[in-house]
C-alpha cells in the first residue's frame, strides 16, 4: 500500500512536470517572434525635401526681382550689356561643364577675383562699386526697354533643403533601437528632379559621402547622368562656413547663375 502511494506521488511530480512543460511550449509557439529590424530605404522613406519659398509666394516674390533688375538682363545669358550705371555687368557667361573648374580656381584665387569684381568682369558677382542696394531700388530711365515677355512672366528657381535624418550614425544596422538607413542615391535624384531641381549643392565632403556609401564619384556620376549641375560646398555639420567671403562669393554666382534664370537649388 505504501508502495502504491509512492507511486501516486511521483505519477503526480511528472504529471505537473509535463503539464508544466506543456504550457511552455505553447507559449512560445503562440508568442509573436521579435520583430525584425526595419531599413529605411529611399523607397520606404523618401528623402526629406522642404522648399524655402513657398510655392504659393513665388509668382508675386519672382515679378517684384524680374521688374527691379536691368532692362536688358534676360533669363538665358543674363545681363549682356551696362545701359546704366546700377545694372550688374555679365561681361563673362562661364559655360556649364566649366564651372566648377572655373568656381575652384576663383576660390583659390582671391586677389585676382576681387579686382574682376571691380572691374564687373565677373559673372559671379556685382562690382564693389556698386550696392545691391542701388540696383534694385533704382529705377530704369524712360527711354530704355522694358523687360521682355517671358522675363515678366517667368519665376526665379527656388531654393531646397533635403535632410535624411540620422544618415551619419545608423546605416545598415540599428543603433539605440532605431532603424538603419540605407539610401538609392538614383532614387534620391530622382526625387529631386521631379521637384523641378537644377543643380545640387553638396555640403558634405568625400569623407562623409563614403561613410553613407556614395563617394563623390559615384555621386557626381549619377548627378551628371541625370542632368544635374553638381557644386561642391563642404562645410562642417552644425557649424558656419570657414570663410565668409568665399561663401558670399559662391552665394552670388548660385543667384546669378541659377535663381535668377529659374533654376532651382537643392542643397
Amino acid at each position: 500500500m505504501k508502495m502504491t502511494a509512492e507511486m501516486s506521488d511521483n505519477f503526480q511530480e511528472r504529471m505537473e512536470e509535463d503539464l508544466q512543460c506543456a504550457k511552455e511550449d505553447t507559449a512560445t509557439a503562440t508568442s509573436p517572434a521579435s520583430p525584425t529590424p526595419m531599413i529605411k530605404t529611399s523607397d520606404s522613406h523618401p528623402i526629406n525635401i522642404s522648399l524655402i519659398v513657398p510655392i504659393s509666394l513665388l509668382p508675386a516674390i519672382s515679378q517684384h526681382v524680374y521688374q527691379h533688375l536691368s532692362p536688358s538682363w534676360n533669363l538665358q545669358g543674363g545681363c549682356a550689356s551696362v545701359p546704366y550705371q546700377s545694372s550688374a555687368s555679365l561681361t563673362e557667361l562661364v559655360p556649364r561643364d566649366l564651372l566648377a573648374e572655373r568656381l575652384a580656381y576663383k576660390l583659390q584665387h582671391t586677389d585676382t577675383y576681387t579686382l574682376g569684381q571691380v572691374r564687373g568682369e565677373e559673372l559671379t558677382r556685382l562690382p564693389k562699386a556698386l550696392s545691391l542696394h542701388t540696383m534694385i531700388n533704382e529705377c530704369p530711365s524712360a527711354n530704355e526697354k522694358t523687360f521682355s515677355t517671358d522675363a515678366k512672366e517667368g519665376m526665379i528657381g527656388n531654393l531646397l533643403l533635403s535632410s535624411c535624418p540620422g544618415k551619419k550614425v545608423r546605416l545598415d544596422e540599428p543603433v539605440q533601437g532605431r532603424c538603419g538607413i540605407r539610401r538609392d542615391l538614383k532614387m534620391d535624384l530622382e526625387r529631386f528632379k521631379d521637384m523641378g531641381v537644377r543643380a545640387i549643392v553638396c555640403c558634405l565632403d568625400d569623407k562623409e559621402l563614403r561613410h553613407l556609401g556614395s563617394p563623390m564619384e559615384e555621386y557626381k556620376k549619377e548627378a551628371q547622368a541625370q542632368g544635374f549641375d553638381l557644386l561642391w560646398l563642404p562645410i562642417a555639420e552644425g557649424f558656419a562656413p570657414v570663410d565668409v567671403s568665399k561663401f558670399d562669393m559662391f552665394m552670388s554666382m548660385l543667384i546669378l547663375n541659377y535663381t535668377l534664370r529659374a533654376k532651382s537649388l537643392e542643397f
